[in-house]
């Protein structure tokens, strides 16, 4: 089975529904058999909710305002419903999802970089055989 970064996983998945938000149990069953468990989860949950956000919840104000780790019974309140990826985190996944360039990229930039030094070369050339 390939080995995935579960927090990429997570934030791709929450880019990929910017607009319409996520709750944290759709996250996790995106996630599928990478999902967290036992203590582990606790923090990934508290993390979920760094990078994903909603006035509309009580408890997540209080994690948003006071920066505080949140229980377990605190955040059965918030994982059903739905929240918004937040601007950091939506930029922290697109530099790294950004770092991966398309390999028809790659082989187009090494193309145009032969074609320059070809044409560069055929340039001297005629220039110096004048």
């Amino acid at each position: 089975m390939k080995k995935t970064n579960i927090y990429l996983e997570v934030l791709r998945y929450g880019a990929e529904n910017l607009n319409s938000g996520v709750t944290y149990e759709q996250a996790i069953k995106q996630l599928g058999f990478n999902a967290p468990g036992g203590d582990f989860e606790l923090y990934f949950n508290n993390w979920f909710y760094d990078n994903f956000h909603s006035e509309h919840i009580p408890v997540l104000r209080k994690k948003h305002n006071e920066n505080v780790i949140l229980s377990r019974e605190d955040l059965k309140e918030a994982n059903s419903q739905k929240v918004f990826m937040t601007s950091n985190a939506y930029f922290k996944y697109m530099s790294y999802s950004g770092d991966n360039i398309p390999r028809e990229t790659m082989i187009s930039l090494i193309l145009a970089s032969a074609s320059l030094v070809i044409s560069i070369a055929i340039y001297l050339f005629i220039l110096i055989r004048v």
